[in-house]
């Protein structure tokens, strides 16, 4: 499976980008950030994704792709900004406003799933 984001536009000055992840089975994830990591196993795909408040978008969530489960899980602890560290031995590593307070964030995966939220997200038929 193939994971990219071909076209990312800065949300505003000197913030990151955001575009639409496109992963080679024909699932597409809107407002992700391409700084994306897959874990070690390739079993998970973890990315930064701005999510709307009121009609803006100011906060950011990790959502992570389950390819086995075929599910989409979004974090419940959210961010202005995440920036992904690594993603090794299960093991998750975000830094939460890394322009600012740079306060770390894991996750260990999969039992620290029960503090995301499963997106209604439809896999595409093709990859059932």
């Amino acid at each position: 499976m193939i994971a990219e984001i071909p076209h990312a536009h800065e949300i505003s000055m000197r913030n990151p980008t955001s575009g639409r992840s496109h992963l080679s089975v024909g699932l597409q994830l809107e407002r992700c950030n391409p700084n994306f990591m897959w874990s070690d196993d390739s079993r998970y795909l973890a990315v930064p994704q701005f999510f709307s408040r009121f009609g803006l978008l100011r906060r950011q969530q990790i959502v992570v792709v389950d390819t086995l489960e075929r599910r989409v899980l979004a974090s419940k602890t959210t961010a202005h900004y995440f920036q992904l560290e690594s993603f090794a031995q299960c093991i998750l590593s975000a830094v939460k406003e890394p322009l600012g307070a740079r306060l770390s964030e894991s996750w260990v995966l999969p039992q620290d799933l029960p503090r995301f939220a499963l997106q209604p997200v439809a896999w595409p038929a093709s990859c059932r």
